[in-house]
């Protein structure tokens, strides 16, 4: 069985560095937590099982851009502060799994 596989994305330009600031290491941070425990949980499948229940994960940072352009839609200040706080999707993470079962099972692990 292999870990899961994943890519975090996101721009590095110095506007990423320069908006996000500390911030960026915490949202980084947040995303490779999440994601070992979704390993965790596979492995518990997987085991029990002998059913790998995730196919992969792709995992992202939004752009400081994108995030800008956000904040301005939605007439909040255009800073870390609104974006952590104001809106859900400063870091995401999909995860894909073959069977739809197999999600469910997954959010109830969680």
């Amino acid at each position: 069985m292999q870990q899961i596989k994943y890519d975090i994305k996101c721009e590095t330009s110095s506007l990423e560095k320069e908006f996000y600031k500390e911030s960026y290491v915490l949202l980084e941070g947040a995303i490779i937590e999440t994601i070992s425990i979704l390993d965790i949980i596979r492995k518990y499948k997987v085991n029990d099982e002998c059913e790998d229940p995730i196919e992969h994960c792709k995992a992202r940072i939004k752009s400081a851009k994108s995030m800008k352009e956000k904040l301005k839609r939605k007439n909040l200040p255009v800073n870390i502060e609104s974006a952590l706080k104001e809106t859900h999707d400063a870091a995401g993470i999909r995860v894909i799994c073959r069977f739809l079962d197999d999600i469910y099972w997954i959010v109830g692990q969680a």
